[in-house]
């Protein structure tokens, strides 16, 4: 998208089995979609992304999430977000939040 910005789009579509009943061995189907967006370097960048999770037989999971990520030093992160998760209905959400320090001993 242009120098400074990155839009990543994923999916994902599975046959898994139920993981609380782990004597059911039947498979039912999964899936994934996230569009996130970075602006920024790599130094520091905000983040905006959108996700939607589904399961057979049960409601979709969304999360709308916005935040930062900034490089402290050469092997310390943080990376910080504030969203609205939402299981089925959009209406029956709840804010969420989510800090993170990330530790990469190779300075990456």
């Amino acid at each position: 998208m242009g120098q400074g910005r990155q839009l990543l789009l994923g999916t994902r579509g599975a046959y898994e089995r139920d993981m609380k009943d782990t004597t059911d061995s039947d498979l039912k189907g999964t899936g994934d979609a996230v569009l996130r967006l970075y602006v920024g370097s790599n130094q520091h960048k905000a983040i905006g992304e959108i996700q939607g999770t589904w399961r057979a037989a049960n409601q979709p999971l969304w999360l709308g999430n916005l935040g930062g990520e900034f490089k402290l030093n050469g092997a310390l992160w943080i990376t910080a977000t504030l969203g609205y998760e939402a299981n089925g209905r959009l209406g029956d959400g709840r804010l969420v939040s989510n800090w993170k320090l990330k530790f990469t001993p190779s300075g990456g």
